[in-house]
């Protein structure tokens, strides 16, 4: 009777570490999920920027054929451009694959453009839902 009192103690400081770790399980895969997701939404936003982008390229070659501009200025124009949008796609990449901690470093599975789009595919029902709800 007299060891009741340290079971009673023991019991508590069990389930007290139980739902702590519980929690922090939780806490885990919930922070997890929504990194996973913000990067999904992040590369869309940056394809439908690109996307937009390309057409006002094609708007402006457009323009320019109808200035008679030579053909040599519509290429380097989109030489310029194309280089341009070179350099956005690595940066973005290395701006998402930055803004995340070491302890999240290993969630990323993309390391450059193409994989980016890889990983964008394999997730395009998380796309079409933020599609929808937009």
């Amino acid at each position: 009777m007299e060891y009741m009192w340290m079971l009673h103690l023991l019991v508590f400081i069990f389930g007290y570490t139980t739902c702590k770790t519980f929690y922090f399980l939780k806490s885990t895969r919930t922070s997890i999920a929504t990194l996973q997701k913000a990067q999904i939404c992040a590369l869309y936003i940056a394809v439908c920027a690109l996307e937009h982008y390309s057409t006002a390229q094609e708007f402006r070659i457009q323009i320019m054929k109808e200035n008679d501009y030579s053909e040599q200025n519509i290429q380097a124009f989109k030489h310029r451009v194309d280089g341009h949008v070179v350099k956005l796609k690595a940066k973005f990449i290395k701006q998402i694959i930055e803004a995340h901690d070491k302890v999240f470093k290993d969630i990323i599975e993309f390391t450059d453009w193409p994989t980016a789009m890889v990983f964008l595919g394999k997730n395009k029902k998380t796309v079409q839902n933020f599609i929808k709800r937009s």
